[in-house]
């Protein structure tokens, strides 16, 4: 069968990215994001990790990690090209010591809305993002929310 994978457009920022739950689509103007780490005895694919990745991906902070790493493309959008992208270090949200796992089910559930075109509110996936990188939005951003 096809992969399933998380998905993105050539060009974009945060609200960018989706995930084929199915393995149904083949990428063509844009990349597919297949999980390549360690999940110890879980099926990536059968937990709520792809939706929870969903959400960090298309979060403000990740955007903000994507402006360190992608160059801008006329409009203003961020070259997601592999090579740019693989540079950015993610959390690893099925480490349960390192992150907590109710903001891991909380992040997958605002993965799954965003799946359904019900876009969170922006400052609750920033502080979740922000968190499960270790960081505070006054951290990243230097402001509050």
């Amino acid at each position: 069968g096809f992969a399933r994978k998380l998905v993105s457009k050539s060009y974009g920022e945060a609200g960018s990215f989706a995930y084929d739950e199915v393995g149904s689509y083949v990428v063509v103007q844009g990349y597919g994001w297949i999980w390549k780490g360690d999940t110890g005895d879980m099926d990536f694919h059968e937990s709520e990790l792809p939706w929870a990745y969903l959400s960090v991906f298309n979060s403000k902070v990740f955007e903000a990690l994507l402006s360190c790493h992608c160059p801008r493309v006329r409009g203003g959008q961020f070259d997601l090209m592999q090579k740019y992208v693989n540079q950015i270090s993610l959390p690893n949200l099925a480490d349960e010591v390192s992150v907590n796992a109710d903001c891991v089910q909380e992040l997958a559930r605002l993965g799954r809305q965003i799946h359904l075109g019900k876009w969170p509110e922006e400052k609750v996936l920033t502080e979740l993002a922000a968190h499960v990188y270790g960081l505070s939005v006054e951290d990243i951003f230097g402001v509050e929310g």
